[in-house]
């Protein structure tokens, strides 16, 4: 009897021993549980969310301010990335520009340095289609001045422009059978730093044509002087 009821109370107070331990572990556990949470907190700077909750109205702000700053700076960089190294105005005023092709040009190292520092006269330049390819003569690519005289190209040597066979077909046969003629308009470097040379298929002006746009421009610079002064 006496042995039974010991056993029972033994039974329960290691019951109840076993109970304060849980109770105390689990505690623990929360503690432990509150103290990774705030240092994760402290870690992040910002409170775990549970699913589903959504971003505050500043977190949303914030971001789309980036997102919009982050656009604005590719579309500056896409502009500012175009730069024109030389202009052909003269034949604008010679000829009466028909249709333009962009193509783009077989250069050398050197070459492309020069064309960078906007040592490139396209001037007295003119294009012609030779072997079904399309080659610039008579543009002036100055020399490097830093290169030594072993790497050093030719100024004014022939340089094939790189052009789809449609577009040399199509320039030949405006060439042959027209008579049209095809001249160099820009150099530029677009926003992938690749240089292009922009040519004209055109016409030349005849002398009456060349005094009515020297009196069209002579008018219209009068009206642009007279809006600045009058408003």
């Amino acid at each position: 009897m006496n042995m039974d009821g010991e056993s029972v109370l033994y039974g329960h107070a290691s019951s109840s021993h076993s109970r304060s331990r849980s109770r105390s572990s689990s505690s623990t556990l929360d503690h432990s549980t509150g103290n990774t949470a705030s240092a994760r907190e402290s870690w992040t700077g910002q409170v775990a969310r549970p699913h589903g909750q959504r971003l505050p109205l500043l977190s949303l702000l914030l971001l789309y301010t980036w997102k919009l700053n982050g656009a604005e700076a590719l579309a500056t960089a896409t502009a500012r990335s175009t730069r024109i190294i030389s202009n052909n105005k003269l034949a604008r005023r010679n000829y009466e520009i028909l249709e333009d092709f962009e193509a783009g040009i077989s250069l050398v190292g050197t070459e492309v340095k020069s064309c960078r520092a906007g040592k490139c006269q396209l001037r007295d330049g003119y294009c012609r289609i030779k072997d079904g390819e399309c080659w610039l003569y008579n543009v002036n690519i100055a020399r490097h001045a830093t290169a030594g005289s072993f790497f050093q190209h030719d100024e004014i040597r022939p340089r094939r422009l790189l052009l789809h066979k449609r577009e040399i077909a199509k320039l030949a046969e405006a060439v042959d059978q027209k008579g049209l003629t095809l001249v160099p308009l820009s150099a530029y470097f677009n926003e992938k730093s690749f240089l292009k040379v922009s040519i004209g298929l055109a016409r030349g002006k005849k002398l009456q044509d060349k005094r009515e746009d020297l009196k069209r421009r002579d008018i219209d610079r009068d009206m642009s002087r007279q809006i600045k002064i009058f408003g």
